[in-house]
């Protein structure tokens, strides 16, 4: 419980892998920092296409019915990719922040 005796959902992760067939050719996480708090993650065999997009959106969704208000992402500064992803869904661009060993493009959105 947190301080307010409200459930705490701190440092809870999920991890969501797409399929076609049998082979993952996607994979989406979800780590949520703290009661209000969520980073998301995600990849795409760059041979295969047209996932990335819903499964986000289904991933923002499943944030919402969380409770969750706000959702980040990083991402490398040339990963095109994933920031249309991204600006698609929602995102906002906040900038390059230091990740643990490289710089990264945040990007955010308030549910």
């Amino acid at each position: 419980m947190d301080k307010s005796g409200n459930k705490s959902q701190d440092n809870t992760q999920f991890l969501y892998l797409l399929k076609e067939g049998k082979s993952i050719v996607a994979g989406l996480d979800m780590q949520i920092i703290d009661n209000e708090t969520a980073s998301i993650g995600f990849w795409q065999d760059v041979n295969k296409s047209g996932y990335m997009t819903n499964s986000v959106l289904r991933l923002i969704e499943d944030a919402r019915i969380r409770g969750l208000k706000v959702i980040d992402a990083y991402v490398d500064l040339d990963n095109l990719r994933a920031m249309n992803v991204l600006k698609r869904t929602g995102f906002s661009y906040k900038g390059v922040v230091e990740g643990k060993t490289r710089p990264l493009k945040k990007f955010v959105l308030f549910l």
